[in-house]
Protein backbone atom coordinates (compact mmCIF):
# COMPACT_ATOMS: atom_id res chain seq x y z
CA UNK A 1 0.00 0.00 0.00
CA UNK A 2 1.19 3.29 -0.60
CA UNK A 3 2.58 5.41 2.44
CA UNK A 4 0.49 8.38 3.42
CA UNK A 5 1.64 12.04 2.90
CA UNK A 6 4.24 13.24 5.27
CA UNK A 7 3.77 16.97 6.16
CA UNK A 8 5.82 19.96 7.92
CA UNK A 9 3.65 22.51 9.75
CA UNK A 10 4.17 25.47 11.81
CA UNK A 11 1.92 26.93 14.27
CA UNK A 12 0.49 30.32 13.45
CA UNK A 13 1.67 31.78 17.30
CA UNK A 14 2.30 34.82 16.07
CA UNK A 15 0.69 35.74 13.20
CA UNK A 16 -0.03 39.34 12.24
CA UNK A 17 0.10 41.88 9.96
CA UNK A 18 3.41 44.14 9.94
CA UNK A 19 4.25 44.25 6.53
CA UNK A 20 1.20 43.55 3.90
CA UNK A 21 3.23 41.72 1.13
CA UNK A 22 0.16 40.78 -0.67
CA UNK A 23 -3.40 42.16 -1.93
CA UNK A 24 -5.67 40.51 0.78
CA UNK A 25 -3.73 41.60 3.66
CA UNK A 26 -5.01 44.86 5.26
CA UNK A 27 -3.58 46.78 8.82
CA UNK A 28 -6.95 47.40 9.76
CA UNK A 29 -8.22 43.71 9.61
CA UNK A 30 -5.33 41.67 11.21
CA UNK A 31 -5.66 37.99 12.26
CA UNK A 32 -6.21 37.05 16.04
CA UNK A 33 -3.42 34.51 16.52
CA UNK A 34 -5.22 32.79 19.12
CA UNK A 35 -8.41 32.17 16.96
CA UNK A 36 -5.45 31.21 14.28
CA UNK A 37 -4.26 28.73 16.85
CA UNK A 38 -7.84 27.24 17.23
CA UNK A 39 -8.44 27.36 13.83
CA UNK A 40 -4.48 25.40 12.66
CA UNK A 41 -5.19 23.05 15.99
CA UNK A 42 -8.71 21.34 13.33
CA UNK A 43 -6.32 20.90 10.64
CA UNK A 44 -3.61 19.09 12.15
CA UNK A 45 -6.53 17.10 13.52
CA UNK A 46 -8.18 16.53 10.22
CA UNK A 47 -4.56 15.38 9.67
CA UNK A 48 -3.92 13.06 12.39
CA UNK A 49 -7.55 11.51 12.15
CA UNK A 50 -6.75 10.52 8.31
CA UNK A 51 -2.85 9.21 8.96
CA UNK A 52 -0.58 11.84 8.12
CA UNK A 53 2.56 11.64 9.61
CA UNK A 54 3.08 14.95 10.87
CA UNK A 55 6.35 17.44 11.46
CA UNK A 56 6.56 20.50 13.14
CA UNK A 57 8.90 23.79 13.16
CA UNK A 58 8.71 26.16 16.23
CA UNK A 59 7.47 29.85 14.97
CA UNK A 60 9.70 32.70 15.81
CA UNK A 61 8.06 35.90 16.93
CA UNK A 62 10.19 37.64 14.46
CA UNK A 63 8.07 36.64 11.85
CA UNK A 64 4.66 37.18 10.66
CA UNK A 65 3.99 34.93 8.01
CA UNK A 66 6.27 31.78 9.37
CA UNK A 67 2.96 29.56 9.56
CA UNK A 68 3.23 28.87 5.99
CA UNK A 69 5.70 26.78 5.18
CA UNK A 70 4.53 26.20 1.78
CA UNK A 71 6.28 29.50 0.69
CA UNK A 72 9.89 28.25 1.75
CA UNK A 73 10.60 25.31 -0.30
CA UNK A 74 9.92 22.17 -2.12
CA UNK A 75 10.18 18.86 -1.94
CA UNK A 76 10.55 16.36 -4.89
CA UNK A 77 12.82 13.66 -6.48
CA UNK A 78 15.17 13.31 -3.24
CA UNK A 79 15.64 17.24 -3.26
CA UNK A 80 14.52 19.93 -1.30
CA UNK A 81 14.62 23.55 -2.87
CA UNK A 82 14.75 26.08 -0.87
CA UNK A 83 13.00 29.16 -1.42
CA UNK A 84 14.66 32.43 -2.33
CA UNK A 85 12.30 35.23 -0.84
CA UNK A 86 12.86 38.64 -2.28
CA UNK A 87 11.03 42.02 -3.55
CA UNK A 88 8.10 42.54 -1.47
CA UNK A 89 7.50 39.28 0.15
CA UNK A 90 10.99 39.35 0.73
CA UNK A 91 11.20 42.05 3.13
CA UNK A 92 8.98 40.38 5.82
CA UNK A 93 9.87 36.35 5.18
CA UNK A 94 13.57 36.19 3.83
CA UNK A 95 14.79 35.87 6.82
CA UNK A 96 12.52 32.31 7.88
CA UNK A 97 14.90 30.58 4.53
CA UNK A 98 17.40 30.37 7.28
CA UNK A 99 15.05 28.93 10.29
CA UNK A 100 13.70 26.22 7.42
CA UNK A 101 17.14 25.15 6.18
CA UNK A 102 18.28 24.52 9.44
CA UNK A 103 15.49 22.09 10.61
CA UNK A 104 15.73 19.74 7.45
CA UNK A 105 19.71 19.39 8.05
CA UNK A 106 18.61 18.54 11.83
CA UNK A 107 16.42 16.06 10.10
CA UNK A 108 17.85 15.08 6.99
CA UNK A 109 18.56 11.45 7.93
CA UNK A 110 15.38 10.82 8.52
CA UNK A 111 13.81 12.60 5.16
CA UNK A 112 15.51 9.88 2.62
CA UNK A 113 18.90 11.81 2.98
CA UNK A 114 16.97 14.38 1.42
CA UNK A 115 19.71 16.50 -0.55
CA UNK A 116 19.17 20.26 0.72
CA UNK A 117 19.41 22.54 -2.51
CA UNK A 118 20.08 26.40 -1.72
CA UNK A 119 18.58 28.76 -4.68
CA UNK A 120 21.63 29.09 -6.97
CA UNK A 121 20.88 32.59 -8.81
CA UNK A 122 20.51 35.43 -5.44
CA UNK A 123 18.72 37.69 -8.29
CA UNK A 124 15.56 35.55 -9.29
CA UNK A 125 13.04 34.98 -6.65
CA UNK A 126 11.18 31.48 -6.29
CA UNK A 127 8.25 30.75 -4.24
CA UNK A 128 8.82 27.40 -3.31
CA UNK A 129 5.49 24.91 -3.12
CA UNK A 130 3.59 28.01 -3.53
CA UNK A 131 4.43 28.67 -6.68
CA UNK A 132 5.28 25.16 -7.65
CA UNK A 133 2.53 21.98 -8.95
CA UNK A 134 3.71 19.40 -10.08
CA UNK A 135 1.17 17.59 -12.80
CA UNK A 136 1.39 13.69 -13.56
CA UNK A 137 3.24 10.74 -11.78
CA UNK A 138 6.78 9.54 -11.81
CA UNK A 139 9.80 12.27 -13.13
CA UNK A 140 9.83 11.45 -16.65
CA UNK A 141 5.55 11.69 -16.85
CA UNK A 142 5.32 14.67 -14.84
CA UNK A 143 5.02 18.54 -15.81
CA UNK A 144 6.23 21.13 -13.43
CA UNK A 145 4.09 24.49 -13.40
CA UNK A 146 5.61 27.38 -12.07
CA UNK A 147 3.66 30.70 -10.82
CA UNK A 148 5.52 34.15 -11.89
CA UNK A 149 4.60 37.94 -11.99
CA UNK A 150 3.47 38.57 -8.38
CA UNK A 151 6.88 40.05 -6.61
CA UNK A 152 7.39 36.57 -5.36
CA UNK A 153 8.76 34.08 -8.30
CA UNK A 154 9.96 35.17 -11.44
CA UNK A 155 10.03 34.07 -14.78
CA UNK A 156 13.72 32.90 -14.74
CA UNK A 157 12.45 31.17 -12.10
CA UNK A 158 11.47 27.95 -14.17
CA UNK A 159 14.95 27.92 -16.14
CA UNK A 160 16.49 26.77 -12.25
CA UNK A 161 13.95 24.66 -11.32
CA UNK A 162 14.07 22.78 -14.74
CA UNK A 163 18.33 22.86 -14.50
CA UNK A 164 18.26 21.43 -10.72
CA UNK A 165 16.25 18.73 -11.23
CA UNK A 166 17.32 18.21 -15.48
CA UNK A 167 14.09 18.23 -16.77
CA UNK A 168 13.01 18.49 -20.44
CA UNK A 169 12.03 21.78 -21.45
CA UNK A 170 8.62 20.80 -22.11
CA UNK A 171 8.26 19.39 -18.64
CA UNK A 172 8.49 22.73 -16.75
CA UNK A 173 5.94 25.85 -18.07
CA UNK A 174 6.10 29.30 -16.62
CA UNK A 175 2.53 30.60 -15.72
CA UNK A 176 1.88 34.03 -15.83
CA UNK A 177 -0.22 35.31 -12.56
CA UNK A 178 -2.29 37.98 -12.84
CA UNK A 179 -4.80 38.48 -10.23
CA UNK A 180 -3.29 40.04 -7.17
CA UNK A 181 -5.90 37.98 -4.43
CA UNK A 182 -4.52 34.68 -6.10
CA UNK A 183 -1.01 35.58 -5.84
CA UNK A 184 0.68 32.30 -5.71
CA UNK A 185 -0.04 29.57 -8.36
CA UNK A 186 -1.40 27.20 -5.43
CA UNK A 187 -4.46 29.22 -5.50
CA UNK A 188 -5.12 29.15 -9.22
CA UNK A 189 -4.49 24.96 -9.76
CA UNK A 190 -4.49 22.24 -8.10
CA UNK A 191 -3.90 18.73 -9.41
CA UNK A 192 -5.29 15.42 -7.53
CA UNK A 193 -3.48 12.37 -8.87
CA UNK A 194 -5.02 9.30 -9.42
CA UNK A 195 -6.01 6.81 -6.01
CA UNK A 196 -7.28 3.31 -6.08
CA UNK A 197 -10.75 4.98 -5.82
CA UNK A 198 -11.01 7.71 -7.41
CA UNK A 199 -9.78 9.48 -11.01
CA UNK A 200 -6.99 12.20 -11.82
CA UNK A 201 -8.42 15.21 -11.54
CA UNK A 202 -7.13 18.83 -12.45
CA UNK A 203 -8.92 22.01 -10.99
CA UNK A 204 -7.62 25.45 -12.21
CA UNK A 205 -8.71 28.99 -12.52
CA UNK A 206 -8.09 30.00 -16.03
CA UNK A 207 -8.92 33.82 -15.62
CA UNK A 208 -5.97 33.74 -13.02
CA UNK A 209 -3.31 34.06 -15.90
CA UNK A 210 -2.86 35.37 -19.19
CA UNK A 211 -3.05 33.35 -22.31
CA UNK A 212 0.14 31.96 -22.66
CA UNK A 213 -0.83 30.49 -19.25
CA UNK A 214 -4.09 29.41 -20.31
CA UNK A 215 -2.21 27.41 -23.04
CA UNK A 216 0.09 26.04 -20.70
CA UNK A 217 -2.88 24.66 -18.98
CA UNK A 218 -4.62 23.01 -21.98
CA UNK A 219 -1.03 21.31 -22.71
CA UNK A 220 -1.65 19.16 -19.59
CA UNK A 221 -1.65 15.50 -20.36
CA UNK A 222 -4.99 15.50 -18.02
CA UNK A 223 -8.25 14.05 -20.21
CA UNK A 224 -11.25 16.60 -20.71
CA UNK A 225 -13.65 14.94 -19.08
CA UNK A 226 -10.72 14.85 -15.52
CA UNK A 227 -10.68 19.01 -15.71
CA UNK A 228 -12.87 20.66 -13.49
CA UNK A 229 -12.82 25.06 -14.53
CA UNK A 230 -13.15 26.38 -11.42
CA UNK A 231 -15.62 29.95 -10.41
CA UNK A 232 -14.44 32.88 -9.60
CA UNK A 233 -16.09 32.58 -6.81
CA UNK A 234 -15.21 29.21 -5.70
CA UNK A 235 -11.14 30.67 -6.64
CA UNK A 236 -11.75 33.80 -4.13
CA UNK A 237 -12.41 30.79 -1.63
CA UNK A 238 -9.26 28.95 -2.03
CA UNK A 239 -10.94 25.60 -3.10
CA UNK A 240 -7.77 25.50 -5.71
CA UNK A 241 -5.30 25.70 -2.51
CA UNK A 242 -7.17 22.20 -1.08
CA UNK A 243 -5.19 19.08 0.04
CA UNK A 244 -5.81 15.69 -1.01
CA UNK A 245 -4.94 12.86 1.68
CA UNK A 246 -5.34 8.90 0.84
CA UNK A 247 -6.51 7.86 4.05
CA UNK A 248 -6.21 4.92 6.29
CA UNK A 249 -9.56 4.02 5.10
CA UNK A 250 -8.51 4.21 1.41
CA UNK A 251 -10.33 6.67 0.65
CA UNK A 252 -9.41 10.07 -1.19
CA UNK A 253 -10.02 12.52 1.19
CA UNK A 254 -10.46 16.78 0.12
CA UNK A 255 -9.85 18.94 2.91
CA UNK A 256 -10.68 22.56 1.89
CA UNK A 257 -10.97 25.90 3.40
CA UNK A 258 -14.14 26.91 1.53
CA UNK A 259 -16.11 26.66 -1.75
CA UNK A 260 -19.34 26.02 -2.89
CA UNK A 261 -21.73 23.24 -2.53
CA UNK A 262 -21.67 23.26 -6.11
CA UNK A 263 -18.14 22.55 -6.29
CA UNK A 264 -18.44 20.63 -3.16
CA UNK A 265 -20.84 18.43 -4.87
CA UNK A 266 -18.87 17.65 -7.72
CA UNK A 267 -15.69 16.42 -6.25
CA UNK A 268 -18.15 14.61 -4.17
CA UNK A 269 -19.25 12.59 -7.65
CA UNK A 270 -15.56 11.79 -8.43
CA UNK A 271 -15.67 9.74 -5.34
CA UNK A 272 -13.58 12.03 -3.00
CA UNK A 273 -14.79 12.48 0.71
CA UNK A 274 -14.74 16.47 1.29
CA UNK A 275 -13.90 17.88 4.46
CA UNK A 276 -14.26 21.77 4.78
CA UNK A 277 -11.79 23.06 7.12
CA UNK A 278 -12.66 27.01 7.71
CA UNK A 279 -9.13 28.91 8.37
CA UNK A 280 -10.43 32.70 8.97
CA UNK A 281 -8.02 34.27 10.67
CA UNK A 282 -4.86 32.30 7.98
CA UNK A 283 -7.03 34.17 5.03
CA UNK A 284 -6.52 37.29 6.55
CA UNK A 285 -2.51 36.73 5.60
CA UNK A 286 -3.44 35.24 2.22
CA UNK A 287 -3.28 31.65 3.42
CA UNK A 288 -5.03 28.40 2.96
CA UNK A 289 -5.01 24.60 3.45
CA UNK A 290 -1.90 24.09 1.74
CA UNK A 291 -0.31 26.85 2.45
CA UNK A 292 0.13 25.70 5.91
CA UNK A 293 1.15 22.42 4.84
CA UNK A 294 4.78 21.53 3.07
CA UNK A 295 5.25 18.41 2.04
CA UNK A 296 7.98 15.75 2.33
CA UNK A 297 9.22 12.68 1.60
CA UNK A 298 9.02 9.49 2.88
CA UNK A 299 10.41 7.88 5.40
CA UNK A 300 13.65 6.17 4.31
CA UNK A 301 12.95 2.65 4.58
Amino acid sequence: MKKNMRALLCPPDFIRIEKEINDLMHHDDPPDPKAAKTEWLELVRDYLELGVDLWFIEADPVFQDMCFPANVAWCRWGKVVLANLIHRVGMARGGEIALYKKWFERYQKHLSDLEIVSWPDRDVGYGGQGDTVTVGSGKTRTVVLVGYGQERTDYEAHHVLRSIHRLEKDQVLPVRLVDGSLYDLDLNVFYIPKFPKTPETLLCFPDGTDAAGRTAYASLPVAKEDRIIVSPEDAAEFVLNSVFVLGRDGETHLIMPGGSKKIEAELKDRGYKVRRRSLTQAKKNGGGTRCHTMFLPDEKA
